[in-house]
């Protein structure tokens, strides 16, 4: 976030989403996923990122990253690629 214009950028991004209610919800995801969240993350809580599994019928594991805030690859890129890598490994298409 340390580039001119990425932070306006990324807040663009979540500006565009269409957010629809969850109770509207009613297919589940049906590809292996992985959610990564950070326990440091102001914009999204515990419980509503670990509440994400109950939506994917398929594989599904959580990672939490301890002492990073929202902007995981910001801030732990590495570990980010590597538990990326290791997930698709382990599901090729």
């Amino acid at each position: 976030m340390t580039e001119p214009g990425a932070l306006t950028a990324a807040l663009n991004w979540y500006r565009a989403l269409p957010f629809s209610d969850i109770r509207d919800v009613r297919q589940r995801i049906t590809v292996p996923t992985m959610y990564l969240w950070s326990d440091h993350d102001p914009a999204l809580a515990a419980a509503g990122a670990r509440g994400c599994g109950r939506f994917v019928s398929a594989e599904y594991r959580f990672e939490t990253l301890a002492g990073v805030s929202h902007w995981l690859m910001d801030e732990r890129p590495d570990t980010v690629a590597d538990l990326l890598l290791e997930w698709f490994a382990a599901h090729p298409a």
